[in-house]
């Protein structure tokens, strides 16, 4: 809980992020007049990446700072999970287009400083609700795919993540069915958190991939190429009860949120 505020208000908690952190990242790129954005990224065009050459010399150390503080203020803003996830991959070497980036996110900090979560009191948290989406090669350099998952117990959000597949999948849904994995792993740890402080929940995995759902509600590979053991123990857990995987439809899932570079201030 480190610099973070907390609030016990009288219809339940409030929890913020360390509003310093964005602050100092607003200063950092010089953006404190400037007018804000909403949308965190914008896509790129196959020839603006093919054009995209490494930055100066003299920019690359203080982008890094700023990609590390953007990393950091990530873990309690949701909203930059994706945006900072990318700019981190280009921390080894920053390019131009990586600038961008982070002015964008700078920009985006400046229209929306601070974000407050509210954790009403609930009665009866029947379950534990995990939504997952992939970006099928959704990087235009490496062709990699992008999953992101999001946690909550009853309406509380307890975690979200946006990451890039270590591996190129070569179907939408092998990727769909990587990104049901990754949401497969997570879930079961917060019941063990849960069970420690005796609350007893049921895990249920949302996903908008029907292809995905094909492939957990069956036993071994049969025609499905290319997947390897960390995919295949979902179909396990699934036929042991471990959790219940449900399909949800594509503009209402919240997982678009850490996949997606270039959501609309409605979606959002």
């Amino acid at each position: 809980m480190l610099n973070r505020i907390v609030r016990w208000a009288s219809e339940g908690f409030e929890y913020e992020a360390d509003p310093r952190q964005a602050e100092k990242a607003i200063q950092e790129l010089g953006l404190e007049k400037c007018k804000g954005v909403v949308t965190l990224a914008v896509r790129q065009s196959i020839d603006e990446v093919r054009k995209d050459a490494p930055t100066e010399q003299s920019q690359m150390t203080s982008s890094r700072a700023f990609a590390a503080r953007c990393n950091y203020l990530s873990a309690d803003r949701p909203d930059c999970q994706f945006s900072a996830k990318e700019i981190c991959r280009f921390m080894a070497e920053p390019t131009n287009m990586s600038i961008e980036a982070l002015k964008r996110l700078g920009k985006h900090l400046t229209k929306h400083p601070r974000l407050i979560y509210h954790y009403p009191f609930q009665e009866d948290t029947d379950g534990l609700y995990v939504y997952v989406d992939t970006d099928h090669a959704g990087c235009l350099r490496t062709r990699k795919s992008t999953s992101g998952e999001r946690g909550l117990a009853g309406t509380h959000l307890l975690k979200s993540r946006s990451g890039t597949q270590p591996v190129i999948t070569p179907s939408s849904g092998e990727a769909e069915l990587h990104g049901v994995a990754r949401g497969g792993v997570v879930g079961p740890g917060f019941l063990s958190l849960m069970a420690d402080l005796g609350i007893a929940l049921a895990m249920r995995l949302w996903t908008d991939s029907t292809a995905s759902q094909g492939m957990c509600a069956r036993q071994r590979l049969r025609k499905v190429r290319h997947l390897d053991v960390q995919e295949l123990c979902v179909q396990q857990l699934i036929r042991n009860g471990g959790f219940a995987l449900y399909k949800v439809d594509g503009e209402a899932n919240p997982g678009h949120f850490f996949t997606k570079a270039s959501l609309t201030a409605r979606r959002i």
